[in-house]
C-alpha cells in the first residue's frame, strides 16, 4: 500500500532545489509506490514528476541517485531478479527516518559551546579564516572539530541561552552523500 507523503517544504517555484538528500528523494519515491519498490528508471521518473527542479537540472542528478542507491546497503536493498533492471526497496525499518526527514521543517541548528558559553553556527565566517563549513565525519568526531577550541577574542557569537534546542547530532548531520 503506497504512503502519501506530504513534504513541509514547498518550492516558490520550480526552479528551487529541495532541501532534502538524494537519499530521502529516493525514500520518497519508495515510500509512494504501491509495493514499496521501484526500477531505477522509475525513481528517476518518480523525482523528476514530484520535484520540478530536476526536470529542469542537467542529468548529472541522476549519477548521485545510482551512487546513493549501490553505496547506501544500510538503507537500500536491490531485489536480485534474472532479468536486467532489478527493483530497488528500503532496507526494513529504515522507513521512519525518511517520513521524519520529509515531514519535519529544517531548522538552523545552533551548537553551543561549553567552554566559551557561546552560541557557535555551522558554517565558519571569514573572521575565522574560511567559509568552509565544519566537517564532521562521525559521533566521535562531533567534539574534536567544534570551533570551541577557538579564542574568546576573535569570536562574536551570541550567547547562549536556555531557550537553544538540544543538539540532535542523528538529525544535523546527513552520512548519505553530497548533493
Amino acid at each position: 500500500m503506497p504512503l502519501t507523503i506530504t513534504p513541509s517544504w514547498k518550492p516558490l517555484d520550480a526552479r528551487e532545489k529541495p532541501p532534502y538528500s538524494y537519499a530521502t528523494l529516493i525514500a520518497h519515491a519508495l515510500l509512494s509506490s504501491a509495493d514499496g519498490q521501484l526500477k531505477l528508471g522509475d525513481i528517476y521518473t518518480w523525482i523528476a514528476h514530484h520535484y520540478p527542479f530536476y526536470k529542469l537540472d542537467k542529468p548529472g542528478w541522476q549519477n548521485s541517485i545510482r551512487h546513493n542507491l549501490s553505496f547506501n546497503k544500510t538503507r537500500f536493498k536491490r531485489l536480485v531478479r534474472q532479468k536486467k533492471g532489478s527493483p530497488w526497496r528500503l532496507v526494513k525499518g529504515s522507513e521512519k527516518e525518511f517520513i521524519r526527514r520529509l515531514t519535519i521543517g529544517q531548522r538552523h541548528h545552533v551548537l553551543n559551546c561549553p567552554q566559551t558559553k557561546k552560541a557557535v553556527g555551522l558554517f565558519s565566517s571569514f573572521k575565522h579564516r574560511t567559509a568552509l563549513p565544519m566537517i564532521v565525519t562521525g559521533p566521535e568526531d562531533y567534539q574534536t572539530k567544534t570551533r570551541c577550541a577557538q579564542s574568546d577574542d576573535d569570536d562574536e557569537s551570541p550567547p547562549a541561552t536556555p531557550e537553544d534546542p538540544p543538539f540532535d547530532l542523528e538529525q544535523f548531520f546527513c552520512f548519505e552523500g553530497y548533493q
